[in-house]
């Protein structure tokens, strides 16, 4: 081969090379892109679809209900319907549980019916706030989760269509009553009554701390207190009843009487039956003015109770 010939050949084979170096270099390039747009994913695909591709990559387990407990951190609050035109009180919707416990991502279940924009995206708000924990053998942590949850949404309160004036207590037999019923479960019985002049009988049905009769006194000042908020949430305005339509909750009635007159109202989850807040907010300052805490002990502490050793009330401490 003569010289020119020489010089070709190493022409050739020095492009040759060249080529298969710039084809690598071409591929890494493309394997470094694909990496990246799947790095940037979080940031590049919309939300539902997000949610669907996070669920696949991870293959996230949907674990029994009785293995993943969640609390609201109360940093949202439950949306609010504008009227009362859909009478629900749940939405229900598919949420992916980081490993930490924080909600990544949430949308409707495929089984609601279409929600107004502005209540769907409040109702998404509030999913994303749920935090959860899981069981001690799993060290409270555990891999991405799917779960499937509700968030309630509440009913407008009901404002009193008639005033009925409030009466004057003065020199006039009071009573004070709140009861709170068994539930589908163990959630605390209980009535308590308190007395214009301070006396308090408590009667505990079941799952409480202590059954059958107390008797204790508070202060006539804290009973005055609880008169003024009776009147100051126009309570002989309200209605009777708010019942929402669910099922296995406990009820709660209270009640007041001065003299001759006496209302009663039920609560049946009324704050998701458009019961106003100052009803709740009764129950537990009556509670808190009575200390029934201390017959009624701490929540799910006496869960080995059956509804066969539940005491009778029915007839008032002689």
């Amino acid at each position: 081969m003569d010289g020119r010939g020489a010089a070709e050949l190493t022409a050739t084979r020095t492009r040759g090379r060249s080529m298969k170096r710039w084809w690598w270099v071409a591929v890494l390039a493309l394997l470094a892109a694909v990496v990246g747009a799947a790095a940037c994913a979080t940031f590049l695909i919309p939300s539902e679809r997000l949610f669907d591709l996070q669920t696949r990559l991870t293959m996230a387990p949907s674990p029994d209900k009785s293995e993943l407990s969640y609390a609201s951190t109360g940093r949202v609050p439950d949306p609010v319907l504008d009227s009362r035109a859909r009478d629900f009180p749940y939405v229900n919707v598919d949420l992916l549980v980081r490993p930490d416990g924080k909600v990544a991502n949430a949308r409707l279940r495929d089984t609601e019916p279409a929600l107004p924009a502005d209540l769907k995206a409040k109702v998404l708000q509030r999913a994303l706030e749920f935090q959860f924990s899981y069981p001690a053998e799993t060290n409270g942590r555990r891999g991405w989760t799917r779960a499937y949850e509700e968030v309630t949404v509440r009913l407008p309160e009901i404002r009193p269509t008639r005033h009925v004036p409030f009466p004057s207590w003065t020199g006039k037999t009071v009573a004070i009553t709140l009861e709170r019923t068994s539930c589908f479960g163990t959630c605390p019985a209980y009535v308590v009554v308190i007395h214009g002049d301070g006396a308090v009988d408590y009667c505990g049905r079941a799952f409480v701390k202590a059954t059958g009769w107390r008797r204790s006194r508070i202060e006539p000042a804290k009973v005055e207190a609880l008169l003024r908020q009776f009147r100051d949430a126009d309570f002989f305005s309200l209605n009777d009843s708010y019942v929402a339509p669910i099922t296995d909750n406990p009820s709660y009635v209270v009640g007041v009487e001065v003299g001759s007159q006496r209302k009663k109202v039920e609560d049946y989850v009324g704050d998701q039956a458009g019961m106003p807040a100052s009803v709740t907010r009764l129950e537990d300052a009556i509670d808190a003015a009575a200390n029934t805490a201390q017959w009624i002990g701490p929540r799910g502490g006496y869960d080995e109770m059956s509804y066969a050793d539940a005491a009778d009330c029915s007839v008032p401490k002689a």
